[in-house]
């Protein structure tokens, strides 16, 4: 069985506009990190589920600007809400957070 290793937030668009999904942090500290379109049986909807009901660590890339991200490892799926089509992500040991790309962000080569 083929899971995913790693969920990404895209950085918001150079126009202003916002990401493609409103993925936010709630006032519990975790990440509300939606689903792919509006089938919570999509593959990619049904991986997370499963990556939530076998506990499975996720790296998470936090997008900051085009092509560059924020890498967190380990996150797990903490909650799963096909309803409302997302899910919760459990941030357990963030890495220090920085505005110089040579500490924290990886580029896309």
């Amino acid at each position: 069985m083929s899971l995913p290793v790693a969920i990404t937030t895209a950085a918001p668009k150079a126009s202003g506009a916002p990401a493609p999904y409103a993925d936010e942090v709630t006032d519990q500290g975790l990440l509300r990190y939606h689903y792919e379109g509006k089938d919570p049986d999509q593959h990619t909807n049904w991986w997370l589920r499963k990556c939530w009901q076998e506990r499975i660590p996720l790296i998470y890339f936090h997008g900051v600007a085009k092509g560059v991200y924020l890498p967190t490892w380990p996150v797990y799926i903490a909650e799963d809400d096909p309803t409302n089509l997302y899910v919760l992500v459990e941030i357990v040991d963030p890495l220090p957070r920085s505005t110089g790309p040579a500490n924290t962000c990886c580029r896309r080569r």
